[in-house]
């Protein structure tokens, strides 16, 4: 995908068909890509299906207002990072308070100015943009930490086990029988070592060879 040539997609939901023409039309001069829906269901149902990268959302609407609406976003993990920008005549304090707990991103007041629609989009958009952007650095660096940190279990596993027996080797047992005596003389408490011997291995060895 060239992020160049892609056309941020931008969901209106407002009952006014007024309104959603006039930010229709204003996002289509500045190259995005406008959805308009006419209420909350729709939109629910619209964003379900294709995730926006913003919403404008009208507050007073029938059957669903605007923060039922986000209330329900915010609480889908597969929605809940899309930005949305409260478009509404409410311009009480309490208002714009309930928009920003619910977890708005913005709140314009209408009637609104073009000029300011817009560089509000872009803003949050941007912002949008940078902390996917953050994610993906980070996922990517958690894959190489983890990958990272598989390699040297493995190059441990190696140095300590025999390949051919998948058993500790010499090295880990000189290591480990090394740390056991010195535990057992700081702990004052016995140790115990016991070795077995195989009765004419060395015959199979001449006869089948060492791998057998």
């Amino acid at each position: 995908l060239n992020m160049e040539e892609y056309k941020a997609s931008i969901l209106i939901v407002d009952d006014t068909r007024a309104n959603l023409r006039l930010l229709t039309d204003l996002l289509q001069e500045r190259g995005y890509t406008p959805r308009p829906m006419p209420n909350g269901k729709r939109a629910l149902l619209s964003i379900e299906k294709s995730p926006p990268d913003l919403i404008l959302l009208d507050i007073q609407m029938p059957d669903m207002d605007g923060y039922e609406v986000c209330r329900r976003l915010k609480s889908n993990p597969f929605t809940r990072d899309i930005p949305i920008i409260f478009i509404s005549a409410l311009d009480e304090v309490f208002d714009k308070v309930r928009a920003f707990e619910l977890g708005g991103a913005d709140y314009i007041i209408k009637p609104f100015q073009a000029d300011e629609v817009i560089a509000r989009v872009e803003t949050h958009l941007a912002i949008r943009k940078l902390i996917t952007e953050l994610e993906s650095k980070n996922a990517e660096l958690s894959y190489e930490i983890a990958e990272r940190k598989k390699y040297q279990a493995d190059l441990e596993r190696l140095a300590i086990m025999d390949p051919l027996t998948n058993i500790y080797n010499r090295r880990f047992f000189f290591e480990r029988a090394t740390k056991e005596i010195e535990r057992s003389k700081r702990s004052a408490s016995p140790i115990a070592l016991t070795l077995f011997d195989i009765d004419h291995f060395k015959k199979v060895n001449d006869t089948h060879g060492h791998l057998v």
